[in-house]
């Protein structure tokens, strides 16, 4: 029995030496970040129950092997010098240049597996990219691990030569991170194209389903092998950029984000941990109408995800692509990203939020429209007037209104509806005029409608996603 585990384990590259009877799990490899400030996570394999000794710098701890399988507790670390993280049993494994630093999951659909390098602006920003203290580990992908250590992927130090099929999204957030904090970065890519928002969540899989062709829409499909498989890894936070796949259900995606969550926080052992997303961009497909509002109403769910708690939302309306579900344009994306992390994990006031709407009012036959977010307050990002916004009376009938920016206020009325009772901003799939509404950090405002009518059926039914959404 002893021969068959020592066997396996070297299959995995858990050992580092003939004869070698412990191991790390492969996020704990050479250049891996570590992070900083909180107690750290380290784990392994090992072929017989002993105990193991775990160092890093100073710091010094034991673990017994249980089951084949140790877990050591390291204190909260201070970013510092790079070091050895070493593991020692009946042999000695050594994990070289070893930083502490900030990391973060990137994780969701294809638009964030969208490689830097094809991105717009990508070639440039490829070639300028060298830090040492930016760091990924772009987890394989292999939904069905047949157990967590069966891992075929490594940390890569930012080069010009590494860095090209990097998540552009990821890159340009981490890269603004690194800039701000002056720490090391360290990104965990686990994203898979076509995804559906419950294929992240914990639940049990039938292993039939993996010989399905969209198996990565089914429930509970990536969880094993995407999520268990980096748990319980010492991360920082979540950034997401997903829903592509759900957009034709948006009064489902409520419900699936907070078990998503729910799910996840548990196998990081972080109860806190925060979710940073994006809202979804434009997108209307061939032969499908812009006035249509079904990723309008998904947009909507998105919205209303912020009331749970260690949330946050980017918006990205002003960078899609109405007949590329897979926009090129995500560098604003990323650097808002970071904003928002500055603003809401690491506490900078000088931070900048993509604004929200806080609350509505209508009075004297005008709509006000209240917002979060609007920092030294609100503009438009082409000099123009206020455009995409309209407003319905008594009889539900929306017409193209006038806006007038008041600081964090907006004013919105119409010559055609004297009682207005209802205000929409943006809310279509493909909003025209295009929305020009920005605060003074250049953040475009998200999408809205005070109301809560319904709205047609079939559109939702026409949104059905097809094979080529991922």
């Amino acid at each position: 029995m002893k021969t068959k585990l020592f066997t396996t384990l070297l299959a995995l590259g858990v050992g580092s030496t003939c004869q070698a009877e412990v191991g790390f799990h492969p996020l704990f490899a050479d250049h891996a970040v570590l992070q900083q400030g909180r107690p750290v996570k380290v784990w392994g394999r090992a072929t017989t129950e002993s105990r193991v000794t775990v160092t890093y710098r100073n710091h010094r701890v034991e673990a017994p092997v249980v089951d084949g399988e140790w877990r050591a507790l390291l204190p909260a670390l201070s970013p510092g010098s790079p070091s050895e993280l070493v593991v020692e049993g009946e042999n000695r494994v050594v994990a070289k240049d070893v930083v502490v630093g900030e990391v973060w999951i990137a994780s969701g659909q294809s638009n964030m597996l969208f490689r830097l390098g094809s991105s717009t602006g990508g070639n440039e920003a490829v070639a300028q990219a060298q830090d040492a203290d930016l760091r990924f580990f772009q987890l394989d992908r292999k939904a069905d691990r047949p157990n967590p250590y069966a891992i075929a992927s490594s940390w890569r130090v930012t080069s010009p030569e590494s860095v090209r099929g990097l998540s552009a999204v990821a890159y340009y957030c981490a890269r603004d991170l690194r800039r701000e904090l002056q720490v090391p970065i360290g990104i965990i890519q686990n994203a898979w194209g076509g995804s559906t928002g419950e294929a992240w969540i914990n639940e049990p899989v039938e292993a039939a389903i993996y010989e399905q062709k969209l198996f990565q829409r089914s429930r509970g499909a990536l969880y094993k092998g995407m999520v268990e498989a980096i748990s319980p890894y010492t991360v920082r936070g979540v950034w997401w950029y997903q829903g592509e796949a759900n957009r034709g259900r948006p009064e489902q995606y409520d419900g699936i984000f907070a078990r998503l969550m729910s799910d996840w926080r548990g196998a990081f052992d972080a109860p806190e941990l925060p979710f940073l997303y994006v809202q979804l961009p434009v997108f209307v497909g061939k032969g499908r109408s812009p006035e249509g509002t079904v990723l309008a109403r998904f947009r909507e769910a998105q919205l209303k995800l912020l009331r749970y708690p260690n949330t946050g939302m980017v918006v990205s309306i002003d960078t899609g692509d109405p007949l590329d579900i897979h926009p090129k344009v995500k560098q604003p994306i990323g650097e808002r990203l970071a904003q928002l992390a500055l603003a809401k994990v690491y506490g900078k006031a000088n931070a900048a939020l993509c604004p929200v709407p806080e609350a509505f009012s209508f009075e004297d036959g005008v709509a006000i429209v209240r917002l979060l977010g609007v920092k030294d307050g609100l503009s438009t990002s082409d000099g123009l007037a206020p455009q995409s916004f309209s407003i319905a009376g008594a009889d539900r009938v929306f017409h193209a209104a006038e806006a007038r920016l008041e600081g964090g206020r907006i004013i919105v009325k119409s010559g055609r509806v004297e009682t207005p009772v209802a205000v929409r901003y943006a809310f279509s799939d493909q909003p025209l005029p295009a929305p020009n509404v920005v605060n003074s950090a250049g953040f475009p405002i998200s999408p809205f409608r005070s109301d809560d009518w319904s709205l047609p059926r079939a559109e939702a039914e026409a949104a059905a996603p097809t094979d080529h959404d991922n």
